[in-house]
């Protein structure tokens, strides 16, 4: 049976990829829970800056004239506007994070499955060398005797 010297590289090869794309897929992970984290505590600050804004509103439609009713419900309207930004962008890298994640998981898949069709070539492969040697070691049984008998 022929040796094949290239035959351990490339599955060392293969084995550190595999490592690769799946701590890869792991930090995706990781990142894509911290994503809906920070998605969580920005619906809760938007949920907690609308219900200000309504007291605020109750507050102001009291007392129209006062001042300060007036001021706190500016402020009110300033805050629910930065938790619906914080919010949009919780939400668009919850989105990022999540595809991420899943495209780090396919491609931990797809290698697995070109590994496995390269592995199942390779033994393939190494049957048949092993079926040439073996016709070759039958045919060259068969030759001895024959040039003996002369």
């Amino acid at each position: 049976m022929a040796a094949d010297p290239g035959g351990a590289k490339l599955v060392r090869v293969a084995q550190v990829r595999e490592l690769r794309l799946t701590r890869a897929a792991t930090e995706a992970r990781a990142a894509a829970e911290e994503a809906a984290l920070k998605l969580n505590d920005a619906q809760a600050a938007h949920l907690a800056a609308r219900e200000t804004l309504a007291e605020a509103r109750r507050a102001f439609a009291a007392t129209p004239a006062c001042g300060q009713t007036r001021l706190w419900l500016d402020r009110c309207i300033e805050r629910l506007v930065g938790a619906a930004a914080a919010l949009a962008d919780a939400r668009a890298r919850c989105t990022v994070a999540d595809q991420t994640h899943a495209e780090a998981v396919r491609a931990v898949g797809r290698h697995q499955i070109r590994s496995d069709a390269i592995a199942t070539h390779r033994r393939a492969l190494v049957r048949a060398d092993r079926r040439r040697a073996e016709d070759r070691a039958e045919a060259d049984a068969v030759m001895m005797p024959r040039m003996s008998m002369r």
